[in-house]
């Protein structure tokens, strides 16, 4: 069997903005390999954080499309459905200290998420510092982000 390809990817908070009946949505910029990848927009409640499309930001009715990321307060062991359609959960599997390039990280929580197949994906957050790993296979390709960027 072939080595997967490996490519990095890195995450970094690029800007937010109040938005007409969502409140501050923070907009995500991903990287990969060094060049500018997606964009993602991001809204936190107060009990969830939620990932939106961009076409609310167009006007779209604020519940429809969006995907809830993490539930809140976050503690191990918890699972919640991300979609109305119940077609991508997520579970907080542990609280573990992970060592990557960037530094050690204490007590992150490592969540995964369920998505349809052939997708598998996992990451860690740390408390005060925000995604610090991150692993996603697609078929044969496996991604993973171990370097932490700079707020």
């Amino acid at each position: 069997m072939p080595e997967p390809e490996s490519l990095a990817y890195a995450i970094a908070v690029t800007g937010s903005a109040i938005q007409p009946g969502l409140g501050r949505v923070y907009e995500v910029g991903v990287t990969r390999n060094e060049e500018p990848y997606l964009s993602l927009f991001v809204r936190k409640a107060k009990d969830a954080v939620f990932l939106l499309p961009a076409s609310h930001l167009d006007g779209l009715e604020p519940t429809s499309g969006r995907v809830k990321l993490l539930e809140l307060p976050l503690r191990e062991d918890a699972h919640w459905d991300g979609d109305d359609e119940h077609s991508v959960s997520f579970r907080v599997l542990t609280r573990e200290d992970i060592e990557i390039p960037a530094g050690r990280f204490r007590n992150c929580f490592c969540v995964l998420v369920d998505a349809p197949r052939p997708y598998g994906f996992a990451f860690w957050l740390a408390p005060g510092a925000g995604v610090v790993r991150w692993s996603r296979s697609f078929s044969r390709v496996r991604f993973e982000l171990t370097e932490r960027v700079r707020r």
